[in-house]
């Protein structure tokens, strides 16, 4: 991170290769730990993860947060120069409600891309990878909070569970 703030750089590329279930699950990745403590976007990449073509479907996973929200200069910039397919997905947790509203204004915003909306039920961070996998989405983009909450530094958060198991690339941002 130091040498990412030294050097002024946009964007920390990451290999995520993965120590044991065990070591994960006591200690946090590498990669999750750059990404809540980075001040600039992180792409995580799984190690062999198959690249080519790796914003042909870009996953945008949109919880109708500010947060999620300012992923979306990244998604229509990377959409814009490359002509890729946005997957524009929002998960439905158990007991809320879709705030129609909401996901029509990011529907509006993304109108003049090709764009897919998917609603999932359930889980956040299981639903958004069984998504990816079943679209066939070459690149997840997700907003994060960073180390903000109690609750996110003892459970982890929906990116750094997504990060730990997505077989394609993950970008997230915090700012």
């Amino acid at each position: 991170l130091r040498t990412a703030k030294e050097n002024n750089v946009d964007l920390i590329l990451m290999d995520s290769r993965g120590r044991g279930i065990l070591k994960e699950i006591l200690l946090g990745s590498v990669s999750e730990g750059v990404v809540r403590k980075a001040e600039i976007p992180v792409m995580v990449v799984r190690h062999k993860a198959k690249v080519e073509r790796l914003f042909e479907r870009i996953l945008y996973a949109h919880d109708l947060s500010e947060y999620a929200g300012r992923v979306m200069k990244y998604v229509k910039y990377v959409a814009e120069k490359l002509g890729s397919e946005i997957l524009l997905v929002h998960v439905i947790e158990k007991g809320e409600a879709l705030e129609k509203d909401k996901l029509e204004a990011v529907e509006a915003e993304l109108k003049d891309f090709n764009v897919k909306t998917i609603i999932g039920h359930g889980s956040p961070h299981k639903e958004i990878l069984k998504i990816a996998k079943d679209e066939k989405a070459t690149s997840i983009f997700i907003g994060s909070r960073g180390a903000g909450s109690i609750t996110e530094l003892l459970l982890g958060s929906t990116a750094d569970a997504i990060i730990r198991y997505s077989k394609i690339p993950v970008f997230v941002s915090r700012v």
